[in-house]
């Protein structure tokens, strides 16, 4: 049971010029690809059950297959700067390995806020 892949969230890497993000090391260019990807997947499932006036409750329901496409269709192309001798099927699996564990940690974070009674944030 995903969440649809509405709007993205605007991140670090996202609002650098070109030639900032292209002086990248591969590290801090797959950390930032990783960090906009995972960002934009949770806000997208979280701003869902809000519209629907239900809060952030249980386990993530992103799957890993989820997160493959999502970092397929978005950083396909830019993980080609990321780690050249690396296959890109092995980049894309550690991509995809750690935009699923950043998404499930930001919402098992937001949930466990939610069960504490603290305020839905924004």
């Amino acid at each position: 049971m995903g969440c649809a892949s509405g709007g993205r969230a605007m991140s670090a890497l996202a609002r650098q010029p070109r030639r900032t993000a292209a002086r990248m090391t591969p590290d801090a260019l797959m950390d930032a690809l990783v960090d906009r990807e995972a960002t934009a997947w949770f806000e997208t499932c979280r701003d869902e059950l809000r519209r629907d006036g239900r809060a952030i409750q249980g386990g993530w329901p992103g799957t890993k297959a989820e997160a493959r496409g999502r970092v397929l269709r978005s950083l396909g192309a830019e993980l080609g700067r990321c780690y050249p001798s690396i296959p890109f099927d092995e980049r894309v699996d550690r991509a995809s390995t750690r935009v699923y564990a950043a998404a499930r940690s930001a919402w098992l974070s937001e949930a466990r806020k939610d069960d504490d009674g603290g305020e839905l944030a924004p």
